[in-house]
């Protein structure tokens, strides 16, 4: 389930992601966990965007990118999830890496 994720993520979706994160970047799912309390899957992901001079030329442009992380990277994972056919709920756990 993992890797079918991370592969959907990656490849399907890698114009948006270049898009909104620079070219080159990419989602690695460190982990998927089920919560029987919350009766929730917890997907742990972490983005590795390459924001670079030629795709942020001035600090507003930089800006611009790092505040798509959050809502940008969520929407992806959520879309893939749902292509994936599963109604299970999912809470995201996300970090940025940036190089």
């Amino acid at each position: 389930m993992k890797r079918m994720l991370e592969n959907l993520i990656n490849k399907l979706q890698k114009e948006e992601i270049e898009l909104m994160f620079g070219y080159g970047s990419k989602v690695v799912i460190n982990s998927i966990n089920y919560s029987t309390n919350r009766k929730e899957f917890v997907i742990h992901t972490t983005l590795f965007a390459t924001f670079n001079n030629e795709d942020c030329l001035n600090e507003s442009e930089l800006s611009l990118h790092i505040d798509m992380f959050p809502t940008g990277l969520n929407m992806l994972i959520r879309d893939s999830w749902k292509f994936m056919g599963i109604d299970t709920p999912i809470i995201l756990v996300n970090k940025l890496e940036v190089f």
